[in-house]
């Protein structure tokens, strides 16, 4: 029975998101009204991470969630992107800010989503957590057509991490 359920929810999730790329020309998800939430910023024993979640604006649904981690030294960090069941893996996630591009292998999947982490030097940490804009691109499992892209704020992600940053 689980199993039946199990696979009947990532079959929904995935029909959610070819729906939702479908039905936007721009293939950009609405993922709030105005802005996107506000980071979550937690500092424990030295270790600062900052993350959000965005949710598809019409279904409700998580489309991923976005973690910088930046160590105790201050001297590197890096990112935890997680994104549910029903995502291509082969043809990969994409993490875009600015004019850079980082292609994204999966680490793990788990039985609510996949997790793709990457370490970063403290300049390329910098750089992506003071850009302009951070986009997610993915494609749904089956539909290598149109991707499914979204942004999110990047507004005081910069600011959270100033004081840790050596």
């Amino acid at each position: 029975m689980q199993l039946v359920i199990s696979v009947s929810a990532r079959l929904l999730f995935l029909a959610s998101l070819t729906a939702a790329a479908a039905s936007n020309a721009s293939s950009v998800i609405p993922v709030t009204e105005g802005e996107a939430p506000a980071w979550q910023v937690e500092c424990v024993e030295g270790v600062c991470r900052a993350s959000q979640s965005l949710k598809n604006q019409e279904s409700g649904q998580l489309l991923a969630t976005l973690t910088f981690v930046l160590e105790p030294d201050g001297a590197a960090g890096g990112f935890i992107l997680d994104v549910p069941l029903g995502v291509a893996l082969r043809p990969g996630v994409r993490l875009l800010f600015d004019d850079n591009e980082r292609e994204l292998l999966a680490d793990v999947c788990y039985p609510d989503g996949c997790r793709f982490t990457k370490r970063l030097v403290v300049p390329e940490f910098s750089s992506l957590i003071e850009s302009n804009t951070i986009e997610v691109r993915y494609f749904a499992y089956g539909k290598t057509d149109a991707p499914i892209a979204f942004k999110f704020g990047v507004e005081g992600l910069a600011e959270a991490f100033a004081p840790h940053l050596k």
